[in-house]
């Protein structure tokens, strides 16, 4: 009979690495373990479509970035073709892996509409990108970032580069720039590109990009402490400036030092200690093996009050099992809250047939269709699905199960 995977164990220590990915610090909100957890402590979930998409679109802009892409007069059709082969080639890698509940194509990801949005933007996006390193006249030829040294790249007047590598031990940070290129005047500008908008309701850009990007400039600062740093993000809201005044400088130097002075590289920290619950969980796989996550979520899903958006998260004992005969499946359960709540058309295959129903049973990563958000406040559905039920609704493409057998 086939069984369901196990639960992970809870992850109670982790060691302190010597850099930070700036990348994970900037998203990590107050949760340092979300900062600081080796991947490989985390369940290997497949990428959501939304993820996968983003993904391309960063390769698409990289290949503009590095000059790969020909488009005179901005012409879009030489992009849409770079990106009719990005998502060809991920086709046959997801096929290769034969894992069925993979997104295949992922144009049977999202509606129609949703697809030609989300296209569209990313061959706007690239557009601006092969705008930004058309030549200005200073003579400088776009490299990859990994052939010069980084500090000798920000003498060379003009220089342009992709995925530049960037580390300093002295900050205790790690990462690659999107884009790099050195002006006629000295300025250094660093340009992100993000696949999805980074601006909140006031059109600023949010605080997670505007903290990588300025985690950046302390590393450029860092090379060449004279040199004149300009922040821009590319993204579905356009091209947007990240202020790095004096100012911005000193608050993000100040807040950095706090934090890596809490974590002597090689030290060994329970992880009880340095978890917190929040927004930044939504996307973060550590969860499945956090212990703050586990022990406090279902307190979470019991109130209608919270500021903050759930990971769409359940757990609880199953009441009922209904099978239909497309082969999908429908359960209920007491979730952890103590709440009646239903998962519906689950896919084939999800769950085994003739599955032990004894103990608790986790689902990550579901979808549902309740309004969550009420006069910004949220309150955690109790109604899931794995399959849409129409084309309005949005399958739970990275769903994943587990079951704790043993449970008091």
């Amino acid at each position: 009979m086939e069984s369901l995977t196990d639960l992970p164990p809870e992850l109670e220590k982790v060691a302190v690495p010597g850099c930070f990915s700036v990348t994970r610090l900037a998203s990590s909100g107050d949760c340092i373990l979300k900062a600081i957890v080796p991947q490989a402590a985390c369940p290997a979930w497949p990428p959501s479509p939304e993820a996968e998409f983003g993904r391309i679109t960063h390769s698409l802009m990289d290949l503009a970035a590095r000059g790969q892409i020909e488009s005179s007069k901005l012409d879009p059709r030489p992009v849409e073709i770079a990106l009719e082969r990005l998502l060809l080639n991920e086709r046959v890698g997801h096929e290769s892996t034969m894992n069925t509940h993979d997104c295949l194509d992922l144009r049977t990801a999202f509606t129609q509409c949703e697809w030609r949005k989300r296209t569209s933007l990313a061959v706007a996006r690239t557009l601006e990108v092969l705008n930004l390193r058309r030549p200005t006249g200073d003579g400088g030829e776009l490299t990859q970032g990994n052939r010069i040294p980084l500090m000798r790249a920000l003498q060379l007047e003009g220089f342009a580069a992709s995925e530049v590598a960037l580390e300093s031990k002295n900050l205790r940070l790690k990462g690659r720039a999107d884009f790099l290129r050195v002006l006629a005047d000295g300025t250094v500008e660093v340009s992100d590109f993000k696949s999805g908008n980074v601006l909140d309701d006031e059109g600023e850009v949010d605080e997670v990009t505007a903290l990588q990007l300025r985690l950046y400039g302390l590393g450029i600062l860092e090379l060449a402490p004279r040199a004149r740093v300009e922040l821009k993000v590319v993204s579905r809201g356009g091209t947007s400036r990240v202020t790095f005044s004096t100012e911005d400088i000193d608050k993000t130097r100040k807040w950095l030092a706090e934090l890596t002075s809490q974590l002597p590289e090689g030290e060994w920290i329970q992880s009880e200690r340095i978890a917190v619950v929040g927004s930044q969980c939504r996307g973060c796989k550590a969860r499945a093996v956090c212990p703050v996550y586990r022990t406090s979520i279902a307190e979470l899903w019991k109130r209608s009050d919270l500021l903050i958006k759930l990971p769409l998260d359940i757990a609880g004992r199953i009441l009922e099992v209904e099978s239909h005969a497309e082969g999908t499946t429908t359960i209920r359960l007491t979730d952890l809250a103590g709440r009646t709540t239903k998962i519906h058309r689950i896919c084939p295959g999800i769950l085994p047939t003739d599955f032990d129903r004894d103990g608790v049973f986790w689902f990550f990563n579901l979808a549902s269709s309740e309004v969550a958000v009420r006069n910004g406040k949220w309150r955690h559905p109790r109604n899931f699905h794995d399959l849409p039920a129409s084309t309005l609704e949005r399958r739970a493409w990275t769903l994943q199960v587990y079951r704790v057998a043993a449970f008091s």
